[in-house]
């Protein structure tokens, strides 16, 4: 288990972490329809494809999903800076292209733990993981 994701690859963990933490920062102008999931593998595996870089990635994820800027992910030990510092662009690109629809299965099964530890209650996207309302 590697940042709260289901797998011991790193470069996958890397790849999860990525989309999840810029699919947690999309902002309200961000048009949810029936296709979200579909949309965010598109998205995914087509910025992915014209990036060199994951900083790359970043800058253009974020604006397919309009995210101005990304929140913190609370329970992760490092800061996501420093996680995205350490990571080999080369493997991680290479998740984010060839196992897009992995990386999103990936992300879904985090989202939906984390709900499932808030029951009754409306999930706060700025709430720290696990914490009380």
């Amino acid at each position: 288990m590697i940042y709260s994701f289901d797998t011991d690859d790193k470069a996958m963990a890397d790849a999860s972490l990525l989309v999840y933490s810029i699919y947690r920062s999309k902002s309200d102008r961000y048009n949810i329809t029936t296709d979200l999931w579909n949309q965010v593998a598109r998205f995914t595996h087509s910025a992915g494809t014209a990036s060199k870089s994951v900083v790359e990635f970043i800058e253009r994820f974020s604006k397919k999903m309009k995210a101005d800027n990304i929140k913190k992910i609370a329970d992760d030990k490092q800061s996501l800076a420093v996680i995205i510092n350490n990571m080999n662009d080369k493997e991680v690109l290479n998740k984010l292209v060839n196992e897009h629809i992995f990386v999103i299965l990936m992300v879904r099964t985090r989202i939906d733990a984390e709900k499932s530890t808030i029951p009754d209650k409306k999930f706060n996207d700025d709430m720290p993981f696990g914490a009380k309302q």
